[in-house]
């Protein structure tokens, strides 16, 4: 991403929800069990496929590329929502943040019910990203 020095800018959308999943140490772990598995069915993939030339480039790719999400994912500590911390610093992204739990806001029947979707949402990303 900047690291290629190309000129970017994105708009990302991160609600509450899917921040204080980030944020929960069983999900990291969860994650991570699953890139490990990944790569074992992978690496399984490329010894099937060692023989059939139409498969076994595919089998590869798919072995590197997780590596590589592995490794990315290990270097940022399992923490995703610092890379984007940091690439907002830099103005390449844009963060913003929906309602706490994604409540069609129209059809919630008061106001107070409106602002506290609204309120609880903001007060959460601001904690995490200031």
């Amino acid at each position: 991403m900047s690291r290629q020095k190309l000129p970017f800018q994105l708009t990302l959308s991160l609600s509450p929800t899917l921040i204080s999943m980030l944020l929960e140490e069983r999900t990291k772990e969860a994650y991570s069990l699953h890139l490990k598995r990944m790569l074992e069915l992978a690496e399984k993939e490329m010894d099937r496929t060692r023989h059939l030339p139409q498969f076994k480039n595919l089998a590869e790719f798919y072995f590197n590329r997780l590596g590589q999400i592995k490794s990315l994912y290990e270097d940022c500590k399992r923490d995703l929502l610092s890379p984007l911390r940091e690439l907002a610093l830099k103005g390449h992204l844009e963060l913003i943040t929906t309602c706490a739990t994604h409540g069609y806001l129209p059809l919630m029947l008061t106001w107070e019910a409106r602002r506290t979707q609204i309120q609880t949402g903001l007060d959460l990303f601001a904690q995490v990203f200031g």
